[in-house]
Parts: C-alpha cells; sequence; structure tokens
C-alpha cells in the first residue's frame, strides 16, 4: 500500500546502510519509484532465505540485480548512496539530487567509521539516557538511530525536489548529507537552553513521573505530570497534599505516590478507570499486548501499519512516519 504524494519521482538506490535504504523505504511508500540496484542483491520479496531487515527495507522498491549507470540516471531524478560511494562524483554533470547518510561529519577525525549503534548512542550523547541505575549503557533492538537519520535524509530530499523548476536552485547537483551522530545529538533535551533560562541541568522538573498500573482487566499507563487538583480528584485524594503539588516533589514521593496510584487502580476494570481518568483530565492510555495493537483500526486507518508479502505469506510492516490525508490536484 502507497499513496500518490511523490507520484512521478525516479529514485535510484545504490546503498547498503540501513539509514539510506530506509530514506529509499520513504519514498517508495510515499508513491515514487525507487530502484535498488546491486549486482550481487542475493534477496527478493519472494526469497525464502529474505531476512526480515531485508523484507522492511525493500518492501514497496523495485529490486534490480545490476549495477547502476549513470545513463539511466535523468535530470530531476534522486540518487541515494552510501557515503563512501563514487557515484556523486559521477552524476556532478546530472541535473539529480542526491544523498547519503555519513556516520560522522566528513571532516572530523572518526569520518569513514562503521559502528554499532549502542556506539552511535554513545558518540551522539543518548548513552547517558539509555542506561541502567547503576548506570551501565543499554540498547534495545533495531536500527533506531540509522533510521531517524534516513528519514531526516527523506525530509530534505523531499523539500529540494519540491522546489520549482524555475526557483532557485544549485547550479551543481544538489547534494544532501546527513551526519547521524548529529542525529542523535539532536533528540537529546534542551540542556543548554534549558540552562541559559532558568539555571537548571536536570530534566526531572521538566515533566512529571509515569506508571504502570494493575487493573482488574489489563495494565494502564498514567502520567501524573498534569496539575495536582486533577490528579487528586482522579484518585479521590484531598488536594492540598504538598508531597506531589510539584514536579520535583512528586520524584522525591515517587514510592508513595506510585503506591496510591496502585491502590486506586487495582479496584477498576480499564474502561471505568479510562473514564474516571478523562472526567478529572489525566492523561492514560491502556497497556496493549502486540495482538491487541495489530488489531488498532486506527493505525490501519492512518497508514501506520501496511501489508507486505513474504513469500505467499502475508506480513504486516509499519507504514509512513506521517498520515497524507488529500494531496491537492
Amino acid at each position: 500500500m502507497t499513496n500518490s504524494l511523490l507520484a512521478g519521482v525516479q529514485v535510484h538506490e545504490v546503498a547498503s546502510s540501513p539509514a539510506v535504504r530506509f530514506c529509499g523505504r520513504l519514498f517508495a511508500l510515499a508513491g515514487a519509484r525507487v530502484h535498488r540496484y546491486s549486482p550481487n542483491l542475493a534477496h527478493s520479496p519472494t526469497a525464502a532465505d529474505s531476512s526480515a531487515l531485508d523484507l522492511f527495507l525493500d518492501d514497496a522498491k523495485i529490486l534490480v540485480r545490476k549495477p547502476l549507470l549513470p545513463t539511466r540516471v535523468h535530470p530531476g531524478d534522486v540518487v541515494l548512496a552510501d557515503a563512501d560511494a563514487d557515484w556523486f562524483a559521477l552524476v556532478a554533470s546530472t541535473q539529480v539530487t542526491s544523498g547519503t547518510v555519513d556516520t560522522c561529519d566528513p571532516e572530523s577525525a572518526r569520518h569513514g567509521w562503521h559502528m554499532p549503534e549502542i556506539v552511535l548512542a554513545a558518540l551522539g550523547g543518548a548513552a547517558s539516557y539509555t542506561r541502567t541505575d547503576d548506570g551501565r549503557p543499554v540498547y534495545g533492538n533495531g536500527h533506531r538511530f540509522q533510521y531517524l537519520a534516513g528519514q531526516y535524509l527523506y525530509v530534505a530530499l523531499t523539500a529540494m525536489i519540491g522546489i520549482p523548476a524555475d526557483g532557485p536552485r544549485s547550479p551543481e547537483h544538489p547534494r544532501v548529507r546527513v551526519h547521524a551522530d548529529e542525529v542523535v545529538a539532536a533528540l537529546l533535551p534542551y540542556g543548554t537552553t534549558q540552562y541559559a533560562y532558568n539555571g537548571t541541568t536536570t530534566t526531572v522538573e521538566q515533566s512529571g513521573p509515569r506508571f504502570l498500573a494493575e487493573c482488574l482487566d489489563g495494565y494502564l499507563c498514567v502520567y501524573a505530570g498534569g496539575p495536582w487538583p486533577a490528579l487528586a480528584s482522579m484518585l479521590d485524594l484531598e488536594a492540598d497534599d504538598d508531597r506531589f503539588d510539584r514536579f520535583a516533589a512528586r520524584f522525591s514521593n515517587v514510592d508513595a505516590l506510585d503506591e496510591l496510584v496502585q491502590r486506586w487502580a487495582k479496584r477498576l476494570t480499564l474502561d471505568e478507570a479510562i473514564g474516571r481518568a478523562h472526567a478529572s483530565s489525566v492523561a492514560v492510555a491502556p497497556c496493549y499486548d502486540l495482538v491487541t495493537a495489530l488489531e488498532d483500526v486506527t493505525l490501519w486507518q492512518n497508514g501506520a501499519l501496511l501489508t507486505s508479502r513474504d513469500g505467499g505469506d502475508e506480513i504486516i510492516v509499519p507504514g509512513l512516519p506521517y498520515a497524507v490525508r488529500e494531496v491537492a490536484s
């Protein structure tokens, strides 16, 4: 399933990095014709040995088992390539838009490094936030920072190809380069700005705690960052408790607040708890298991979930990270 947002755009992908390939996937889902070239392409949408990563990244693309030649590239096309590829020199005389993702700034000493996500998180500064209580860095599954870098590249490239042909444009082919370590840094809390404004350096006081509460028939996530009178109303408590009237105080007394939330939730069903929370203007959400989440009609209506083919099997894959309601003619 794709939309027609970028119908008519031709994209040539000669990349192996998840970041650049994810950018190509976003182009394909938005309606562009994305050709993925590789003379050694070892998989196809119907190959039994295709990896889950390949099935995901190459979904909706046209797979070509031959090298991409300059003669196949035309003015107005988009070329996606790895940072160390020589393709950018080959298309320098062609009015195409090209893009890549560097791990680091090409001028830095780390240029050319190939590193796993957890090292990228450390270089970008995110490891101090994704760590255990005793300070050890941790990391989940997947290529989160690479995919985000690919999304940055996609946004920049679509903005460039949207410039009218008679509008401002570089006399040479425009090239977009995204630095993955800077993408990681862009995700971090705004510590420098925060300190300049109010002299604080922690993020504790900037938001409230969150709790996972067990109801009679499921689990509920409760955001305890709103006004205390609203939370007190939901929990059937007095509103003049100075242990919870400020964010910092709630964190200092987080165990006591957690006990109150758990006591409140365990006597209610999910629907009852959600109803009371909404009546008090408190943000809550039920915790879905995977099966229930995949049955969420809203996710399918918004295109957040799509179906693809793995041989003869139908599989579920994520869709575009945004929804296109209407494309003006």
